[in-house]
């Protein structure tokens, strides 16, 4: 503000105070309300009907459906039981085929948690090395 140019004038003056009349109350109230809601100005009312009209055609046209194509509703719903195994023996041999004959054979992690290591070893793909690791991890110290 304190810059000047070669013989023009600056439009406003910092530390000085303007009247705006009746349209400081317009402006402050746009202001307020453009804080919750979307709010277009235009110059003339010309521009005013121009807009709205372009709002309402927008509006019109049919929507999109190119991500229709990509976006499926998901029809694969997991059991949430092998899901639960997995997190109990993730890190202790037990991925998602594993967990899936556990609780075919079993049912519930319960009954797996609670099976021995010999019941557990009769199941296909899991040694008994691999049961008494996992039983051992769950917290069966007594295998």
């Amino acid at each position: 503000f304190k810059e000047t140019t070669k013989g023009k004038r600056h439009l406003f003056y910092a530390g000085k105070s303007y009247f705006l009349g009746p349209m400081k109350g317009a402006y402050a109230w746009l202001y307020e309300v453009g804080k919750y809601i979307e709010v277009y100005q235009t110059p003339t009312y010309g521009a005013t009907l121009s807009m709205l009209t372009a709002f309402y055609k927008a509006d019109q046209k049919p929507e999109h459906t190119t991500f229709h194509r990509y976006l499926k509703d998901i029809t694969f719903h997991p059991n949430p039981m092998v899901q639960r195994l997995m997190g109990m023996g993730g890190h202790l041999g037990i991925g998602a085929t594993r967990a899936e004959a556990l609780i075919k054979r079993f049912g519930t992690v319960y009954n797996v948690a609670t099976a021995t290591p010999e019941m557990l070893a009769s199941v296909e793909g899991i040694g008994k090395a691999v049961a008494v690791k996992f039983l051992r991890g769950v917290g069966r110290p007594d295998v």
